[in-house]
This record gives structure tokens, C-alpha cells and sequence, in this order.
């Protein structure tokens, strides 16, 4: 049975959905992985040691956990596009707000999470912009390039950082941050309501008869919630190395191999370039010869686990060798970021709750970030780098293992 719905079906349009959607994603890192970025330069200027310094981005991971959650919640109830618009000013003005209170680690902690419950209120949100107006095939071919506003906000901050703090210091990363997200704000709000006019009508399956109502509310399956559980339980460690990786590399390098704070903040412009390649490969590698999310996840838990082997053996003995690791690591994260946060929203379609389901996969990668940022700090603390490398070696097996089990879920009907 087929059904009429509206949809964005000519490429310029849909072309120029993409691209907001990207800009958007673009700023959501830009005033989030700033504080990673200049991490090293903070703890210079300020004095704190890694586990103080860790505290405030250990806050932004836990209330961009949860609020993942209440964004999913809220962005399948009210306007998704007001709720993005409220995140950009809000993470505008966090941002502005940061450097007045650097000499505070509690008041850093405050600010920093209210800034990651506005950054909770963006992805799931554009999630469900782009299952509104774009058909299925239009959605899983496109939201790679929305992806991709990840990657490049991560190297614009870590390639741009380094030359605003030799010019004017690192607080000027922030307040140029906000600068950019409140001018992007103001495009969305005036630019995205006006989409809604070049969408036509479509026939599209009609999911209603194989849908399991309660009362007005859709609720999910057994073999749904158990592969949901599965994706956020996979996703947990993927979330534990990106980020560990992604926030301690430039500290990596500096402590490791004696590098300058700008050339180690510099090291982190390669973990999103690999990303970035790694990405249209996985894509093909799904759609053309996998064809099961968690086949993928796997393929992609297994480059890193072998990666981590190589830098628990090799890790501390040569910066070329731990910088190729480290980002061929971070890329095979963001390969299995993508197939579980974007790729697999698509299997829960019929259950009529695309934000919330987003929201929730979104928030488990997240409760990963928060017990890497301050864990890891703790770890090299205590045991040096090299109980760091090991960690992750155990984190990337467990995925491995959960992947693995993940593949048979995967291929029965929700």
C-alpha cells in the first residue's frame, strides 16, 4: 500500500537543504571541539593539570547525553527547525561567555555543559528535517554531506586555532566561534521555513499496517528495542575512542614526542581529513557489498582494534607511526559513528519516532565521551600513555565483539 506525503524531490533544492543542514553541523563543532582543540593552551595559560582541565568537556558529554534524549523528545513534538535555532544562539553565547571564566573550573564546568544541552538540540533535530523532506533514497545518499560539516568545522578548529592564538590568544577561538554561529542562526531561521514551498507530492510505502499501536503513540518491537540497545551499547565504546582520541592527541603528542602547542594542536587537523575520506568509502562499502549496519561496524571495529594493537607495541616510539595510527583509528570511529547515529535511523522509520530514536543512539556515543575525557586523564595520569593505548585496545575489542553479535538483529524485519 502506498501513501502520498511531501517531499523535496529537484536536486537544487535538495542540494541546498544539505548544505544548511551541513553549515550547521559545521558551527555545532566549531563551538564544541574549540575547548578540545586549545585544551594544551588553557592548561598553559591557567595551570590546571589534565584531570581539572578535563572536568568542563566531561560536562558537555554528559548533558550532551542526556540532553540527546529530550531533544529527540522535543524535536518529534515541536518545530525541529526553532529548536536548532535556539541551539545555535544558545552555544553563541556560551562560547562568548567561557573565556570571562577561565580562572574557574566550576564556573567553566557550568558554562561548558549548558553549552552541550545547546548542542544536544541540533543533529537530532536536523535528522528530522531531512526524514521530512527528503525521500528514502535522497536521505541515505545526502547525509553523508551533512556529515562531512563535522569533519570540516573539526579541521577549521584545529587549523585555525593555532594561528588565532599566536595573533590574539586562545580566548579569541571562542568569541570567533560565536561570531560565526550567531551569523548561521539568523540564515536558518530566516532561510529554512521558506524550504517547505518546493516540496511536492510523493507516493511512498505506506509502514501503517505493519506499525504496533498503543492507544495514539507507536510503539516499538522487541527485536527493535533489543537492536536499539545493541546500537547504543556498540556505540558507548565507539564514543570512548573518537573523542578520547579526538581531545587527547594534541596532549598525546605534546607529552610523547616534546612537540610545541601549535604544532600538537595541529596533529589533530589529520583525524578529520581521514574521516572525511573514510566516510564516502564506507558509504559504497554499505550500499554495494555489506549491505548490513553492523557488517560494517565490524569491518570498521577491527581496522581499529589493529590500530590500537600497533600503538600499544609502537606507540610511544615514533611520532610519524602514532599520528598515522591515531588517525586511521579516528577515522574507522567516525565510520561506525556514521552507520549507527545516520544510516541505521532509517530501519526505526516506521515506528513514526526518527528524532527520539536519533536522540537516543546519538546520546549513547556520548556517555563514552564523558568516561574518556576525564577517565583518560586519569589513566595517563597514573599509568602514562601507554595505559592509555592499552585501554583503548580493550574498548575497541569489546565493540569488535558486540558488533559481531549485532549482525543477526540486524537482518530481521522490526
Amino acid at each position: 500500500m502506498n501513501t502520498t506525503v511531501k517531499k523535496i524531490t529537484q536536486k537544487k533544492y535538495i542540494r541546498a537543504l544539505v548544505f544548511m543542514c551541513s553549515l550547521v553541523y559545521f558551527v555545532s563543532y566549531l563551538t564544541r571541539i574549540n575547548y578540545s582543540a586549545v585544551l594544551v593552551e588553557i592548561m598553559k595559560s591557567e595551570g590546571y593539570l589534565k584531570p581539572a582541565a578535563s572536568i568542563p568537556l566531561t560536562g558537555l558529554f554528559i548533558v550532551y547525553g542526556v540532553g540527546q534524549l529530550i531533544s529527540g523528545v522535543l524535536g518529534d513534538k515541536f518545530s525541529p527547525e526553532k529548536i536548532v535555532f535556539c541551539g545555535l544562539l544558545i552555544t553563541s553565547a556560551m562560547n562568548i561567555l567561557l573565556p570571562f571564566v577561565s580562572s574557574s573550573v566550576v564556573l567553566m564546568t557550568v558554562t561548558w555543559s549548558i553549552n552541550g544541552f545547546a548542542q544536544a538540540l541540533m543533529w537530532p533535530p536536523l535528522v528530522k528535517i531531512m526524514a521530512r523532506y527528503l525521500t528514502k533514497d535522497d536521505y541515505s545518499l545526502n547525509i553523508v554531506y551533512v556529515i562531512f560539516g563535522s569533519s570540516l568545522g573539526t579541521i577549521f578548529v584545529y587549523a585555525v586555532s593555532p594561528v588565532v592564538i599566536s595573533l590574539s590568544g586562545w580566548k579569541f577561538v571562542f568569541w570567533g566561534a560565536a561570531v560565526i554561529a550567531t551569523i548561521v542562526a539568523l540564515i536558518w531561521i530566516f532561510w529554512i521555513f521558506g524550504i517547505e514551498k518546493h516540496a511536492q507530492s510523493v507516493e511512498i510505502e505506506d509502514y501503517s499496517a505493519k506499525t504496533v499501536q498503543k492507544g495514539n503513540a507507536i510503539s516499538f518491537t522487541k527485536s527493535a528495542l533489543l537492536l536499539l540497545l545493541l546500537i547504543m551499547f556498540t556505540n558507548i565504546f565507539q564514543g570512548l575512542l573518537r573523542d578520547g582520541i579526538t581531545t587527547w592527541m594534541p596532549t598525546y603528542m605534546q607529552d610523547t614526542f616534546g612537540f610545541g602547542s601549535s604544532s600538537a594542536i595541529l596533529t589533530g587537523v589529520a583525524l578529520p581529513i581521514a574521516s572525511i575520506i573514510i566516510s564516502f568509502f564506507t558509504a559504497t562499502i554499505y550500499r554495494k557489498i555489506l549491505k548490513n549496519e553492523a557488517k560494517c561496524t565490524t569491518l570498521f571495529f577491527s581496522v581499529c582494534t589493529a590500530c590500537c594493537l600497533v600503538l600499544c607495541i609502537a606507540g610511544t616510539r615514533n611520532p610519524a607511526i602514532s599520528t598515522v595510527m591515531l588517525m586511521v583509528a579516528s577515522a574507522a570511529t567516525h565510520a561506525i559513528n556514521f552507520m549507527y547515529t545516520s544510516i541505521s535511523v532509517a530501519k526505526f522509520e516506521r515506528f513514526n519516532r526518527t528524532s527520539f530514536v536519533t536522540g537516543a543512539i546519538n546520546s549513547s556515543v556520548y556517555i563514552g565521551s564523558a568516561i574518556s575525557t576525564y577517565g583518560i586523564a586519569a589513566i595517563t595520569t597514573r599509568f602514562g600513555w601507554s595505559g592509555t593505548m592499552v585501554t583503548w585496545l580493550l574498548c575497541s575489542v569489546i565493540g569488535l565483539v558486540v558488533c559481531i553479535f549485532s549482525i543477526k538483529p540486524f537482518k530481521k524485519e522490526l
